[in-house]
């Protein structure tokens, strides 16, 4: 054992003594400790167990699980918790298990099948209802349910973990403030140096790190679990997030709740560790109410509230609560090019803007999703008819944003007249972790262009990017919105390169509005590189995004007034196939994903259009080109994609960019000389392949 899992023992042991001290019993249960579960006399072996009183017959059961990093804590920490569950009318089984080093999740996951194995073979003893048991856990606890209930459904999960059949199955999972990805362990989260520097060894481990993340063992089949947090959790509140957006996006149903400081200051596991606060007893009270619920034999009880990114408190970030704020721009973030080693620092970028209507004032939305720190703004403004107008937060021209946090820049009073057209400048002394190449003629200069109207004369550029045909990224702004009369119905287009380059999407946006006005706006989520199912390996193709399976969520449905969106997903999925990820990457796969995507956009109230993949023959990218193989799978998609009767519409732009009598070849001319992404004559061809009748549901 190390000197930091010592110290962080010594530290909790501490806790615990003085918790039980101020808590021997707060709410009059019966209760039993340190009975082992294991004949072995290692403490790690043994339990409590927590009854409404002495008497209290046969009552469903429910197995407390605590936290502390995997490497620290004991049951007595989370005495109080389950003593409160016990009041409410269940037998809590609160138990130990082994920590590390002298184990890791496989004998943790072990420890907690020896429990269901002592529950089963001591039922009569202790009034157990084996038909209705129940896990929680909080933190690392919560991490280790999602395993055990992993290991009780997906037989490969089970096998990993070294364990049969459990004699009891589960009927619910409660999670509180779970750590969910194991692999974002080693870079995020404000509370987790510690747990990096006591279990370094273990972390670096690949398998390991594979198997104990939700992403591997989370598939079709994994039981309902009720997921409850806070956005005051500074621990690994976003990975919880994640871990439900994740959920939601692979159709798992699950229920999610945040539960917000009115009272108290609300922390990680404040349920656990502050039973007594008023939040806490409602949160408590939710999980009791949802374990009664399926012991009565029913299955959801609670609707998950729409996800939502908490609120600024202050007020000056808080996004004004008028409805007619209207989204003009947007783009989908991604991680910085090669990791961000070919950004340069102390850079502008700056880029144009067409006001599609008339309106009175402007604001941004910044967002830093990718960084391991909160981002920085060091200068923002717009220009427009040669006056300059500086964007502040909360007063102020240089701003942090925080990771995953959304922010509303100050309200610009600018009435502006729809046509007219505005320059953004935005200026970062250091690097940036989130960003997109999506404006074709954006500019980038050395120094800070933000705070004057003069520009510097040369353009600083890397030549290499030039010759990829790679815009300058845009950091931190996802969205420009603008105050005006009316509300728009937004219609969000889901794609890759194809569809980040705004060569189809702009006259695509013309199109609508010279037909319906400023009913309908296209808003481009679309990242370069990015893949329908698959995340290519290595921290140098961050840059192709989150898969879409995970993004959609931040992408799609989290953008307001949402009214249909354009699937336009899938070229690199077949692009990048190569021998060693042919399990994961091939034409049944995507057509699977897309299946369970359109599922869930269609679950959400949103039309769902789909769009033909661009023929690919003659492409040779940095992570794969296109064969016979990769091509016969195009065909195969885009026939399956046209007749599988799942879209409201499917545009067909592969009719019109094929050269004619060919079934794999790109016309020349209309791409832009790399055999796949299209020229602006492409583009353009594109854009008027679709019928507005069909993409918007309406009869013009």
């Amino acid at each position: 054992m190390n000197l930091i899992t010592l110290l962080a023992r010594n530290v909790q042991h501490r806790n615990n003594d003085a918790r039980i001290a101020a808590n021997p019993n707060n709410y009059s249960v019966f209760q039993q400790n340190d009975i082992p579960y294991l004949l072995d006399g290692s403490d790690y072996h043994k339990l409590d167990i927590y009854s409404p009183d002495e008497k209290s017959g046969i009552l469903p059961v429910i197995v407390e699980i605590h936290g502390g990093g995997y490497v620290s804590c004991f049951k007595e920490y989370n005495r109080q918790h389950g003593q409160y569950l016990a009041s409410k009318g269940f037998h809590v089984v609160n138990m130990n298990y082994t920590l590390y080093p002298e184990g890791d999740y496989r004998t943790s996951v072990k420890d907690v099948f020896c429990v269901l194995s002592w529950i089963r073979n001591h039922a009569g003893e202790h009034g157990f209802d084996t038909q209705n048991v129940f896990l929680t856990g909080d933190s690392a606890g919560g991490h280790l349910v999602l395993c055990t209930a992993a290991a009780v459904t997906k037989r490969s999960s089970a096998v990993y973990f070294g364990v049969d059949k459990p004699e009891i199955m589960p009927k619910g999972y409660a999670l509180t403030c779970p750590a969910g990805d194991t692999r974002d362990l080693i870079s995020e989260g404000e509370g987790l140096d510690m747990l990096k520097l006591s279990m370094g060894k273990l972390l670096r481990d690949r398998e390991y790190m594979t198997q104990s993340s939700y992403h591997f063992f989370m598939k079709d089949g994994f039981p309902e679990v009720f997921i409850l947090t806070t956005p005051s959790d500074n621990v690994v509140y976003l990975h919880t997030r994640r871990l439900h957006q994740e959920m939601e996006c692979m159709g798992i149903h699950h229920i999610y709740k945040e539960y917000i400081s009115r009272e108290n200051l609300l922390e990680h596991v404040f349920n656990v560790t502050y039973p007594d606060y008023a939040e806490s007893r409602e949160a408590n009270d939710d999980i009791i109410q949802y374990f009664s619920h399926l012991a009565r034999g029913n299955s959801q009880k609670m609707k998950p509230p729409a996800l939502r990114y908490p609120e600024q408190k202050d007020g000056s970030g808080n996004p004004s609560p008028d409805k007619n704020w209207n989204i003009i721009w947007h783009q989908a973030l991604s991680a910085p090019l090669m990791g961000g080693i070919l950004e340069k620092r102390d850079r502008t970028v700056s880029f144009n803007i067409e006001i599609p209507r008339d309106c009175q004032k402007l604001r941004f939305r910044l967002l830093c999703h990718y960084g391991k720190r909160a981002g920085r703004i060091d200068g923002l403004c717009l220009v427009c008819q040669n006056r300059l107008y500086p964007i502040t937060f909360k007063g102020k021209r240089s701003f942090s944003i925080p990771v995953d946090s959304p922010i509303y820049t100050d309200e610009l009073d600018l009435p502006l007249h729809e046509g007219s057209t505005v320059e953004v400048r935005i200026y970062n002394k250091g690097g940036f972790s989130d960003c997109n190449s999506i404006e074709e003629d954006a500019k980038m200069f050395k120094g800070n262009a933000a705070n004057s109207l003069s520009l510097p004369s040369t353009i600083s550029q890397l030549k290499i990017l030039k010759e990829q045909g790679v815009f300058p990224g845009i950091p931190y702004i996802d969205r420009i919105e603008i105050f005006s009369e009316g509300k728009q119905k937004n219609i969000i287009v889901f794609g890759d390169s194809i569809t980040a380059m705004n060569r189809w999407t702009r006259p695509l946006a013309k199109r609508l509005q010279e037909a319906y006005g400023s009913s309908y706006a296209l808003i481009n989520s679309g990242i370069i590189g990015n893949c329908l199912s698959y995340e290519y390996p290595g921290r140098l193709y961050r840059s192709f995004g989150e898969k879409g399976v995970r993004r959609a969520y931040r992408d799609v449905l989290d953008i307001p007034d949402a009214y249909a969106v354009i699937l336009a997903l899938g070229i690199n999925d077949i692009c990048y196939q190569n021998e060693k990820n042919t399990s994961e990457l091939n034409v049944k796969a995507l057509i699977r994903e897309t299946e369970k995507l359109v599922s869930i956009f269609r679950g959400k109230g949103l039309r769902v259009i789909g769009q033909t993949l661009s023929p690919g023959m003659g492409y040779n990218g940095a992570c794969g080109s296109f064969t016979e193989k990769k091509e016969q799978d195009r065909q195969e998609f885009n026939t399956w994609l046209k007749n599988c009767g799942l879209f409201d519409y499917v545009a067909d732009p592969e009719a019109i960019l094929l050269e004619e009598g060919t079934t794999d070849t790109f016309k020349k001319g209309l791409h832009q000389g790399d055999h796949l992404h299209p020229s602006k004559n492409g583009g353009e061809a594109i854009a008027d392949v679709y019928d507005l009748s069909k993409l918007t549901g309406e009869i013009k």
